[in-house]
């Protein structure tokens, strides 16, 4: 069994595989990050669109400027 490891051939293919496993734990980390990140940004442009839907909506029914409209909000 020992004699197998000093075998330049499974050496690499064990240093390969090694490389391969690092690799794949790289890439799933970023893409969790990159998932929670974006999960993150989805939420912020909801709350954007909504309060502008709401400014909007409120505007039309109002005699003042959208301006003065944001800044009452």
């Amino acid at each position: 069994m020992l004699s197998l490891f000093n075998s330049f051939r499974v050496r690499l293919l064990l240093l390969l595989a090694a490389l391969l496993v690092l690799t794949l734990s790289v890439q799933y980390y970023v893409n969790v990050r990159a998932v929670r990140r974006n999960a993150q940004f989805i939420a912020e442009q909801q709350q954007a669109i909504m309060a502008g839907f709401a400014l909007g909506v409120n505007s039309l029914s109002s005699a003042k400027y959208l301006y003065e409209l944001r800044a009452e909000a």
